[in-house]
């Protein structure tokens, strides 16, 4: 899985993928997101000036950690549709939510 994560440009490393597109401070694009930084890159935001980037880093969970997240959303969820339980669009909506959270969460 992969998460966006704000980077210092200083902090940034050969292989780092942008996930937004780098713009100078008159708007113009520097790099687009997918570009994978390279050292000349990083010298060319530290010249202008850039202070951070958002990048894409991949995070890997615990089957345990993965469970335990998706009981502790599956029990929110089951909370906030207690009273909705027999509305079939309801249900369709708790599940469309379930699947959200757990793809942003993981």
């Amino acid at each position: 899985m992969k998460k966006v994560v704000v980077k210092k440009v200083s902090e940034l490393e050969p292989g780092d993928c942008l996930s937004k597109d780098v713009n100078d401070r008159n708007g113009n694009m520097l790099m687009a997101a997918g570009a994978t930084v390279s050292e000349k890159m990083i010298s060319m935001l530290e010249a202008r000036t850039i202070d951070y980037v958002l990048i894409e880093q991949e995070v890997t969970i615990s089957k345990e950690e993965r469970e335990r997240l998706e009981r502790h959303i599956a029990e929110r969820l089951d909370r906030k549709f207690a009273l909705v339980v027999n509305d079939p669009d309801m249900m369709t909506l708790r599940e469309a939510i379930r699947e959200l959270m757990l793809k942003v969460c993981m």
